[in-house]
């Protein structure tokens, strides 16, 4: 009768699948804290001319073929946006900062989309995020500056 032998493995030998399971994970944790895109079908183009359900559908392909970058995250919303459709937008805006967190456009266009949407304690906080990120930014400052104003913190703009 054989001899069983105690299962050994060395260390070298667990190395490259704990890596490559510590990777699924992190990918998987950064897929599921990301807000929800809608379907689609659920975006509201039904009715809508067919030169923008066009315009609608290429865009959402392309972010489909890559819903972890930031950049057709960010076009989509910025679609969204231009015809008015400020929650999908927002949506997207949110991913595409989560995904990159230090670039400028992505916090400045969720900025704006928040001052379209009445939401001005979100906005001015997010405006001032784009500044720390880029404080050359006079389009980001002028923005803040009107939103103060609008607000009753007169002072507060001057001083910008």
């Amino acid at each position: 009768m054989r001899k069983k032998k105690p299962l050994r493995l060395a260390f070298g030998e667990l190395r490259l699948p704990a890596i490559i399971f510590l990777l699924v994970v992190a990918v998987s944790c950064s897929q599921q804290s990301l807000p929800q895109v809608p379907a689609l079908r659920d975006l509201g183009f039904s009715n809508a001319l067919e030169v923008v359900r066009q315009q609608v559908a290429e865009s959402y392909a392309s972010w489909e073929e890559a819903p972890l970058d930031p950049q057709r995250n960010g076009q989509l919303g910025m679609l969204l946006s231009a015809y008015g459709k400020n929650g999908s937008a927002e949506i997207l805006y949110r991913r595409a900062r989560e995904l990159a967190p230090g670039e400028f456009r992505w916090t400045y266009h969720l900025a704006i989309n928040l001052t379209e949407s009445g939401r001005y304690e979100e906005a001015e906080a997010l405006l001032r995020d784009a500044l720390a990120i880029d404080p050359d930014q006079v389009e980001a400052r002028v923005r803040l500056a009107d939103l103060l104003l609008e607000t009753n913190q007169l002072e507060q703009s001057i001083d910008l």
